[in-house]
């Protein structure tokens, strides 16, 4: 019920209100009923004329295939010793192809004429071998498949083209192809016949038709030009361009594999929602008895509600059942209003704290993923390997194994870090991280690393600035390279693009007592402000979405914090000036120095 003491409704008045909302959220649930049936018809006509569609492509990517197939065999026989003539090769390679090919011709690398078969075409071969898309493939030594143009006696044709070594360098073998040949336009018209009512055109990189279920649109544009390029999946909704009636069509793109084109499958919108619609009239009836029981209902319960007191029963049993959103109505004055006010502090509490664990199961989950793919990666690797290595029908060159060997023993590495790196998370949780601090030099150490990380990725630049005057850190030597591993570690894997990464070492003094700081800046993603202090706790990769699709487990830092601490040093994160982030950390120096400095 609504809070009297707010709206000032009577208990007429606030059950009026309780059955129109409940008839709005019925209504709108009926609607998104409605809704969701009518979005899975379309899912699911899409997914089937994407089927068809992939059946369609399939078949014309044969077809091309088979024509560059035959193209690249001719091709070869120019570059034998001793080579017919090129019209007897053409003539030759002219009778393999399909009965669709208007003739072969052959182009020296200057793009001039050399033969053709037949002769007439000899004009139309030069053309063809001067378009872009041609050019451009051949140059790459790469066959090529050309848009769909006028050819003689205006007829429809496109190429396809192989190199071919000549002696004056590599010359274009193409063929010229009809596109409304009955092997091209019966597999287009074969999708009508697999599904009644269907448009399909074959679209070549310029957006022109090659090939329709009506025939008469070959060499026009395309129908749903406003199609995006990557739509796949279950399709979108599109009005056609050049044909009769403007009803939205569903339609669904699938690219050719042997050439730059693409199969559009589209079928109007009103054959695939006509099951749907068959629902209005009992989706109206369910609404209208729902009503009339809200209606019912209404009548009956208001002789036993006792208004503020009801109000707070419902307010708590809905608690009870896990409704932490709704606030508890703020009902009279006095006790009562006490009350109401103690049982939405309750539910304020309640839903922090659910919202927390909500938050740590949520990490956990994307943990525990996260550690699984970084243990499949190299298990995988370990058993591949492992199982090539066995294999009783193969003898494996030394070479050979010993590279398997190595892949194994990189991937065990990988498996016995994560595992370390497991350990000491749960010795941090549990206070129980050993560490053996004695006089170290971080000099040392830190070129230890920046030459181990430098060798590792070439698309970094180390940089080392170490202070002269930096003394002898207190501090366990292999924690103190850990910290350092993992902080490059994540510098590399976080700019992606490469650049500089740069470690530096100094004195600073703090409110306790000068210590050594140690910093590693890169210009990678880098961390926004609201995620400085949160990366460092467990499970935590931090919201950035590129971040994200890096592997990893989220502990590098959480256990970089954990020996920092565990030393008596505190480490945190700073945005960069430009772009990147800077990882600071600092550590006590060794007795010595403190006495000698203290003794200055």
């Amino acid at each position: 019920m609504f809070p009297l003491g707010r709206w000032r409704l009577g208990l007429r008045g606030q059950l009026v209100a309780q059955v129109v909302i409940g008839v709005v959220v019925v209504v709108g649930m009926l609607l998104l009923l409605r809704a969701y049936i009518a979005q899975e018809e379309m899912d699911r006509g899409g997914r089937a004329r994407q089927s068809v569609g992939r059946v369609l492509a399939g078949y014309i990517d044969a077809q091309l295939t088979n024509q560059l197939a035959q193209l690249a065999r001719a091709a070869g026989q120019f570059a034998l010793p001793g080579a017919r003539p090129a019209p007897s090769l053409l003539e030759d390679a002219r009778s393999r192809l399909e009965a669709s090919s208007h003739g072969v011709y052959l182009l020296d690398a200057s793009g001039m004429l050399i033969a053709a078969d037949p002769l007439e075409i000899g004009a139309v071969a030069e053309a063809v071998g001067r378009r872009p898309e041609v050019v451009e493939a051949i140059a790459r030594g790469r066959p090529a498949v050309s848009g769909v143009h006028t050819g003689p006696r205006g007829r429809p044709q496109f190429a396809v083209v192989v190199p071919v070594r000549l002696a004056a360098g590599v010359g274009q073998l193409g063929s010229l192809v009809d596109p409304t040949s009955p092997l091209f336009v019966e597999l287009v018209e074969a999708a009508r016949a697999m599904d009644d009512g269907i448009v399909a055109e074959v679209v070549d990189q310029f957006g022109t038709v090659v090939s329709a279920t009506q025939r008469e649109r070959t060499l026009l544009p395309a129908a749903f030009p406003v199609l995006a390029p990557g739509a796949a999946g279950t399709g979108q909704i599109a009005r056609p361009i050049g044909i009769s009636g403007d009803e939205p069509f569903l339609v669904v793109r699938v690219p050719l594999e042997r050439a730059p084109w693409h199969l559009v499958v589209a079928v109007p919108e009103a054959r695939i929602l006509a099951p749907v619609r068959r629902w209005d009239q009992p989706l109206a009836g369910m609404g209208i008895a729902t009503f009339l029981v809200l209606v019912g209902l209404s009548v009956l319960t208001s002789r036993g509600i006792v208004g503020p007191v009801q109000t707070l029963i419902q307010s708590a049993r809905r608690i009870a059942r896990g409704d932490l959103a709704s606030p508890v109505p703020r009902v009279g004055g006095g006790e009562l209003g006490n009350l109401a006010a103690a049982l939405d502090d309750m539910r304020g509490d309640l839903r922090t704290a659910d919202q927390a664990r909500a938050e740590v199961d949520h990490l956990k989950d994307e943990f525990i993923s996260s550690v699984s793919h970084e243990l499949r990666t190299p298990l995988g690797f370990v058993k591949g390997y492992a199982t090539t290595l066995l294999r009783t029908d193969t003898r494996w060159d030394s070479r050979t194994a010993r590279r398997c060997l190595e892949i194994i023993d990189e991937s065990s590495d990988q498996l016995l870090e994560l595992v370390d790196h497991l350990l000491d998370m749960s010795r941090i949780n549990e206070g129980k991280l050993s560490v053996n601090p004695e006089p170290t030099a971080l000099g040392p150490l830190i070129e230890e690393a920046r030459h181990r990380y430098g060798s590792r990725s070439r698309e970094h630049v180390m940089v080392a600035r170490i202070s002269p005057e930096c003394p002898e850190v207190h501090a366990d030597p292999s924690r103190v390279r850990q910290i350092l591993n993992n902080l490059l570690d994540n510098a590399i894997k976080y700019s992606p693009e490469g650049g500089d990464i740069a470690i530096e070492l100094e004195v600073v003094d703090t409110p306790v007592a000068p210590m050594a700081q140690v910093s590693v800046c890169d210009r990678g993603i880098g961390i926004t402000s609201d995620q400085l202090e949160v990366v460092f706790d467990r499970f935590n990769r931090g919201r950035n979405p590129l971040i994200r699709k890096i592997r990893g487990v989220g502990l590098g830092l959480p256990i970089c914090r954990g020996i920092v601490e565990a030393h008596g040093g505190r480490i945190w994160a700073e945005r960069a000036t430009e772009q990147g982030t800077i990882v600071r950390f600092t550590l006590p120096l060794a007795r010595s120095a403190v006495e000698v400095g203290g003794g200055g």
